[in-house]
């Protein structure tokens, strides 16, 4: 019986030791880069419109050429969600506004 627990004790010490040298190692490392490696796609943020005291809006734009795409993208401390995808960026379908004119200065005579 002591022999038992004594192999399990060695065997929940053991498993902290292995991961931090797993973490150390070259394997490790190319495991942990992975995650990096989860988003492809090149991605440029084009606006960001705060909505509330934690949540936001933001444009981004993914994909590069012909492939390229603007998410409309809603962000909350909750996570993320997609509220809208255009197929083409506005900025190349769109003229840009115009700039606005001048305040007219009305003077009034003293009556």
């Amino acid at each position: 019986m002591p022999s038992a627990l004594f192999g399990f004790a060695l065997t929940v010490l053991a498993i902290p030791l292995l991961l931090w040298l797993l973490k150390r190692s070259p394997l490790g490392a190319q495991l942990g880069a992975g995650a990096a490696r989860s988003w492809p796609v090149p991605a440029r943020l084009i606006s960001r419109l705060p909505v509330g005291p934690q949540q936001q809006v933001l444009t981004l734009e993914v994909g590069q050429g012909e492939e390229r795409r603007w998410l409309i993208v809603g962000v909350t401390p909750q996570g993320m969600q997609t509220l809208h995808t255009l197929n083409r960026p506005p900025a190349e379908s769109v003229a840009p506004p115009p700039a606005p004119a001048a305040p007219v200065i009305r003077l009034h005579p003293h009556r």
